[in-house]
């Protein structure tokens, strides 16, 4: 399980230990966690996993949710938990980046909050919260078109 806030965490220190965190350890090649920054569109950090900075203030928001998504990649989770992940990306660094998880983690779950319309066709059901006055609240499920992404709308869940 593994969950991608809109402000990712990252600390000062090494390159590395931001792309594999919360691990502590040099469990991936820097082959894989260069090819993987390449993957999420970070060109410019590759090779540069030894590198010491405070992380949270050389990158912008747009890069620092990019290495969230290389973390997801790398780690493989069952569950994927997304909260405004991609708030900080564009339509189509966004797509790419959906794109790419649905490619490269086709059994996971994939649970996402956001408010872009675009998040849409990356899911199969969306969960609306209705207010109740009672305080109880309804959950209200809705089946999304699949019409748009029938790959990755068909692949199992």
């Amino acid at each position: 399980m593994l969950f991608l806030p809109q402000k990712p965490y990252l600390g000062v220190g090494r390159l590395r230990d931001q792309l594999t965190y919360p691990a502590q350890n040099d469990s991936f090649t820097d082959d894989v966690l260069n090819r993987t920054l390449l993957d999420c569109g970070l060109p410019q950090l590759a090779q540069r996993l030894g590198e010491e900075h405070n992380w949270a203030q050389v990158l912008s928001g747009g890069e620092q949710q990019r290495v969230a998504f290389a973390r997801a990649l790398l780690y493989k989770p069952q569950w994927l938990f997304m909260d405004e992940a991609t708030a900080s990306l564009d339509d189509a660094s966004e797509t790419r980046l959906y794109t790419l998880l649905h490619e490269r983690l086709p059994n996971t779950c994939i649970v996402s909050t956001g408010h872009h319309a675009n998040l849409a066709q990356f899911h199969t059901q969306r969960l609306q919260l209705e207010y109740d006055p009672t305080g109880l609240g309804h959950l209200i499920p809705e089946l999304l078109s699949d019409m748009a992404r029938p790959s990755i709308a068909s692949r199992k869940r």
